[in-house]
């Protein structure tokens, strides 16, 4: 029974990884596409308006990016150059209370 369990939990594990590079690529993306202009004037106007869901990994945005960062513990701060945090999530602690869980792209930063 307890092969099982780790099979299952490995299994989850895989996925949420999984999740976490789809998440990255779409977010890469999108980011990439409003930089060129291919995104419609609606869906940019309202960028500063929708929250990615993170589960770690790399930086998603360019380090040009100003982007409000959301940590598991609730707190709140914005980051002029967002690759300087750590987007990766503690692997010494689960569910760590400074782990980046959530984000949204206010604009350029200059």
């Amino acid at each position: 029974m307890l092969g099982w369990f780790r099979s299952k939990k490995k299994l989850l594990s895989m996925i949420a990884e999984k999740d976490s590079e789809i998440n990255e690529l779409a977010c890469q993306i999108g980011i990439l596409r409003a930089a060129r202009g291919d995104v419609p004037d609606a869906l940019k106007e309202n960028l500063p308006n929708i929250r990615f869901q993170w589960f770690g990994g790399e930086c998603p945005v360019p380090d040009n990016c100003k982007v409000e960062l959301i940590f598991r513990d609730g707190e709140i701060h914005v980051a002029n150059r967002p690759q300087k945090w750590e987007w990766a999530h503690c692997r010494v602690l689960e569910n760590c209370p400074t782990d980046i869980v959530a984000y949204r792209i206010l604009g350029d930063y200059e």
